[in-house]
């Protein structure tokens, strides 16, 4: 299916107040459990910047 040959998903989260869509590419072959790190989808920090959006995969049958 998707894990082996990859995909595209849109997910939706919640930053602070506010909730965000993206589009997130599953790379081929992945398995449950691998981590993402989306550079600057995070909370914002302090200063402005925002951090990373970490997701963890899960595989569904």
């Amino acid at each position: 299916g998707e894990a082996l040959s990859g995909a595209k998903k849109e997910i939706s989260y919640q930053v602070g107040q506010d909730s965000e869509r993206i589009q997130v590419s599953i790379p081929p072959g992945i398995v449950s459990g691998k981590k993402l790190r989306l550079r600057e989808k995070g909370s914002r920090h302090i200063n402005g910047q925002r951090g990373d959006l970490i997701l963890t995969v899960q595989i569904q049958s």
